[in-house]
């Protein structure tokens, strides 16, 4: 799962970040051997809590679906010019003579999610080289990924670099979840995530997707789906949702996450596995409420995100707005917008957009996507 969210935190915001972090900067280090030039930063932990660092913790548990509690501090990472960190894992590395001290009580570290504080600077992009995606820094920017799968084991493709700076400074905050509550002992706790170890080996595997659509018919039934729904905008009016202002994809739109989201995730895991006929393993959810003016212009989803349950919790629209998809012959499917419907699409190679929606300022759209990844794997059922 890689997830990546526009304007959480607003610029005044990251600004006090920084100016938070700033007196406790040290020189970073990595557990195991030490590598001169692996990690070339300064980092600090907020250990005091303030109204911004739990509004922080807060974004990080709604948008993950995840206690506070599980969260680590939050740790403030600063890069010069020529500052990086080398291809490594967040996961505590099984078979390492200081990984059991470092799981403690509290267990591996499930997810990462990473903020941008800045971007006056060139260079110092997250890479996943596995996965083969280059996140750029966008100040307020919150970049989520799992270390782990569905089972809980490490998973090798989470490999990742945080790229040299090549001119300014870069800012960054960053937030491990652990599985269970976080028990904090400055005697046991690690105070940065491990490197890579040079001698392991890293398996690589090109799946080919299947260009394909399907009409999945109605999934929830209205209940359910004004259930969800009034939790998704009970969000959205305390501003736990952000606006998306990305034109190149989407505008006017809101974005984010609740608690049953992942749940949806899991039940409707076998479904997408019965309609393609191969295994998969979630990816991400996310949930966007579309408004007048909003656009979802014509793309293909980014990598990782192989199939896509689009579903519909609620609308009031007087005219249908529909999911178009363009098939592998170039014929065009039009996907209506009605409560409860849900259509399946391989997003990554087959193009979909909706046209730009115009309706009367109470009318709107809650719609959640459900990606997942194929697995190269047989069905569980």
């Amino acid at each position: 799962m890689i997830n990546i969210i526009d304007n959480v935190l607003t610029p005044s915001e990251c600004d006090e970040l920084i100016k938070l972090g700033n007196p406790g900067l040290k020189e970073a280090t990595t557990l195991g051997e030490t590598i001169n030039g692996y990690r070339t930063a300064d980092g600090s932990w907020l250990y005091t809590p303030t109204p911004l660092t739990e509004k922080v913790k807060q974004i990080v548990s709604t948008m993950t679906g995840t206690p506070k509690e599980n969260q680590e501090f939050i740790h403030i990472v600063k890069y010069e010019i020529g500052g990086e960190y080398k291809e490594h894992h967040d996961f505590f590395p099984p078979g390492q003579s200081y990984t059991p001290e470092s799981l403690g009580v509290s267990g591996q570290r499930t997810t990462s999610c990473l903020f941008y504080l800045n971007d006056d600077y060139e260079g110092g992009e997250t890479f996943f080289p596995i996965k083969k995606i280059k996140v750029t820094p966008r100040k307020g920017r919150l970049l989520i990924w799992s270390n782990v799968d569905i089972n809980g084991v490490e998973d090798s493709e989470s490999l990742h670099a945080g790229l040299p700076v090549i001119d300014g400074t870069k800012y960054i905050s960053i937030i491990w979840i652990r599985e269970k509550q976080f028990i904090f002992d400055n005697k046991k706790i690690p105070i940065a995530h491990p490197k890579v170890e040079k001698t392991q080996k890293l398996p690589i595997q090109k799946i080919e997707i299947t260009p394909n659509h399907y009409d999945l018919g109605k999934i929830l039934n209205d209940d359910e789906c004004k259930t969800i729904a009034d939790l998704v905008m009970n969000e959205l009016d305390s501003n736990s949702f952000q606006l998306e202002t990305d034109k190149r994809y989407y505008n006017n739109s809101y974005g984010g996450n609740i608690p049953v989201s992942w749940k949806l995730l899991d039940k409707f895991l076998p479904l997408v596995e019965k309609k393609i006929g191969r295994g998969v393993k979630p990816a991400n959810p996310y949930i966007r409420v579309y408004r007048n003016g909003s656009t979802l212009n014509k793309h293909t989803d980014r990598e990782g995100l192989d199939w896509t349950i689009s579903l519909c919790l609620f609308t009031n629209l007087k005219n249908n707005w529909p999911l178009i998809v363009k098939n592998k012959n170039g014929r065009l499917k039009h996907y209506p917008t009605k409560i409860g419907l849900a259509s399946l699409v391989s997003g990554n190679v087959l193009e979909h957009w909706r046209e730009p929606l115009k309706c009367k300022k109470n009318e709107y759209v809650v719609q959640i996507f459900l990606h997942y990844s194929e697995c190269g794997c047989k069905p569980k059922q």
